[in-house]
């Protein structure tokens, strides 16, 4: 087999494995911070403190979970830049490494030290300090994203590099290459969408327990905070994806023809709302587009913008057709879902409909628990969109000319020459292996939390608690006895 595709093929499964997690803790512990103020805000020694303590310990429990398998499975990125992706990391190291190395000082040891405060300090700290360590966890995440966004938006839209007559590209201007063209962006859509994606898992697991009539202080808990940030999230997603391809149009013109199959260099290109491709050429087979507004008038780019056509690129300088254009628009057809999902949701939850025992509501809440997966699908079409996309780059240049692709590293030419092909195909069996028993795993843990409930994990902490108090009582019970005697 070709070393390139192997490479490739391995950096792709384990980075998308990877990425199932982040999605959704980045977003998770800023829920979690909702829950912690809650719990937080409880009167001291009632009842609502107790079962808010219940909620919160068991959604933690399902973060913690999640945490543990997401950094398991991260661990291996960096690695493969030094194995399978030699000449990246010597062609651009010096603009990444920073980048990297800024994730893991800034970020890692944030989440995971004050992580362990929350997770061994109930009953030891306050509750104001284990709200402030839920809090810097939450920051950890963001920044973490952050770091990683960086990352690709550079290889996507460089700037303030400097490239040397070896090839070897430095970095020049460290807040230029940082802050490049498509970092904000990138970033409010990323994050956002792990946002969706752990208020989908929320508000499914909720709608479990409302169609079972179980641990409803969790569901009326956790409901509306879920859904509010389904309803505003799946909106600005729209936003702020929409502007995100507005920089693709500009920077990257190849790659945004093929996700709106712009066939032909126009200034009156259609937008195409629904469309069939041939997966071979891009040929459109069938096809419905939005009557009256061009292209450029959607983009809010400009009635006169002029998009390039694929078709004046050679063949070996656009993306694989098939790949790009369905992962693209199968994307946006999920988030539209999403949307239509919140806006029936906020109109049933703020009518107080939401806890009522009818069949609408009922189907309602059976989808909800069915969606959960969905927004972990749309994160992923959403990657792949963008990277396979950038083929046949790894880093674009941002000099581009009409109707050609340049590339300051090429796919092929950033791989490690010197890694047999049978090496590389051993490691991805391996890898798909492992990972594949740890999303085992991480199913199987998920899935006995959420069927013991809230109540057996604090009932759990609490014996554990009162055997501690028992035996410390004991021994010093037994001390005073032999001081005595």
């Amino acid at each position: 087999m070709d070393a390139v595709l192997l490479a490739r093929t391995q950096f792709a499964f384990t980075i998308a494995f990877h990425w199932i997690f982040p999605s959704l803790t980045v977003g998770f512990s800023w829920l979690n911070v909702v829950f912690m103020t809650k719990y937080f805000r409880a009167k001291s020694g009632s009842e609502e403190e107790l079962e808010a303590k219940k909620a919160v310990r068991f959604w933690l429990k399902l973060f913690t979970i999640t945490f543990a398998v997401g950094v398991a499975t991260g661990l291996t990125m960096a690695l493969q830049f030094g194995t399978n992706w030699a000449n990246y990391s010597k062609t651009i190291g010096d603009v990444i490494g920073p980048a990297l190395a800024a994730e893991v000082i800034l970020s890692f040891f944030l989440e995971s030290t004050f992580l362990g405060v929350i997770l061994f300090g109930w009953e030891k700290v306050s509750k104001r300090t284990l709200w402030i360590s839920m809090v810097l966890v939450a920051v950890g995440t963001i920044v973490s994203a952050f770091w990683i966004i960086v990352v690709d938006s550079w290889m996507q839209t460089p700037a303030g590099f400097t490239k040397l007559s070896d090839g070897t590209i430095i970095m020049s201007n460290f807040v230029v290459a940082v802050l490049n063209h498509s970092t904000i962006l990138r970033f409010l859509h990323t994050v956002t969408a792990s946002f969706v994606v752990a208020s989908f898992f929320v508000f499914g697991i909720s709608s479990y327990y409302h169609l079972r009539h179980q641990n409803e202080f969790l569901v009326k808990f956790s409901f509306k905070t879920a859904m509010t940030i389904i309803f505003f999230g799946s909106i600005l997603l729209l936003i702020f994806g929409h502007l995100q391809a507005g920089v693709v149009a500009d920077y990257q013109p190849a790659k945004f023809a093929v996700y709106e199959l712009v066939k032909n260099t126009s200034s009156s290109e259609p937008f195409p709302a629904l469309a069939i491709i041939d997966p071979f050429d891009g040929s459109t087979l069938f096809a419905i587009f939005v009557p009256f507004f061009t292209l450029g008038d959607i983009m809010l780019q400009g009635h006169n913008r002029v998009y390039q056509g694929y078709t004046s690129y050679p063949k070996s300088d656009l993306p694989p057709f098939a790949i790009t254009v369905y992962t693209f628009h199968i994307m946006i057809l999920l988030g539209l879902i999403f949307i239509a999902f919140g806006v029936i949701g906020v109109i049933l939850m703020y009518r107080g409909r939401i806890y009522e025992s009818k069949l609408y509501n009922k189907i309602y809440l059976i989808l909800a628990v069915f969606a959960i997966p969905l927004p972990f699908i749309a994160t992923q079409l959403g990657w792949m969109a963008a990277e396979v996309g950038r083929q046949p780059c790894v880093v674009y240049d941002p000099n581009q000319t009409a109707g050609s692709v340049s590339c300051l590293l090429t796919t092929n030419n950033a791989i490690s020459v010197s890694v047999p092909d049978l090496q590389l195909l051993l490691s991805l069996v391996g890898f798909m292996l492992i990972y594949g028993l740890l999303f085992l795993l991480w199913i199987t843990l998920l899935v006995k939390t959420i069927y013991k409930g809230p109540a057996e994990i604090l009932d759990d902490h609490s014996v554990k608690s009162a055997e501690g108090q028992s035996v410390t009582s004991l021994e010093g019970h037994s001390v005073k006895t032999q001081e005595a005697d």
